[in-house]
């Protein structure tokens, strides 16, 4: 098991990469496209775009918990801390972190609701119909492994240290 996460911080610039990447691949192909792809063919279009709207308590219930879970990094933010060489610089790296995350999600958000409307897919990476889809499946799948491999990562290595701990205890 890697015990430090210095060896391998270079992959979450190819996860951000790649993030990155296909967020504006996807907002790029809603804005540019003439028609959503979930829009009934032959019929006139009319986007009805809302600030707010009257969803009903489960799919009130969905999307918020789909905005509070968009922000659920914060268990490895201790790892983070722990290694840190200046450990006063957190609360600014945690503030930037933060900020960054809501801009991108606000502007990302907004381009592919105001092109796509009430014909918004879910995941909003299918909004731009099926062939986007699998190219922007195809940019984010780096970045997806990499999350997966380090959120696995972080427990695991926290159940290692309990163990040693546990093992140091009983001798």
């Amino acid at each position: 098991m890697i015990r430090t996460l210095d060896k391998i911080s270079w992959t979450n610039w190819v996860a951000l990469t790649s993030l990155m990447g296909a967020l504006i691949t996807a907002a790029a192909a809603c804005a540019v496209q003439s028609q959503p792809a979930l829009a009934p063919i032959g019929e006139p279009l009319f986007l009805d775009v809302r600030l707010f709207h009257n969803p009903g308590f489960l799919p009130g219930v969905q999307a918020g918990t789909n905005i509070i879970l968009a922000f659920t990094g914060g268990p490895a933010f201790y790892n983070v801390l722990a290694e840190m060489k200046n450990p006063k610089d957190f609360n600014k790296s945690v503030y930037f972190a933060q900020t960054w995350v809501t801009v991108t999600y606000l502007v990302i958000s907004c381009v592919i609701y105001a092109s796509v409307g009430q014909y918004i897919d879910s995941p909003a990476l299918g909004s731009a119909g099926p062939l986007m889809k699998r190219v922007c499946y195809g940019i984010v799948l780096p970045g997806l492994i990499i999350g997966a491999v380090l959120y696995i990562h972080i427990p695991a290595k926290y159940g290692t240290s309990i163990q040693r701990c546990n093992a140091e205890l009983a001798e």
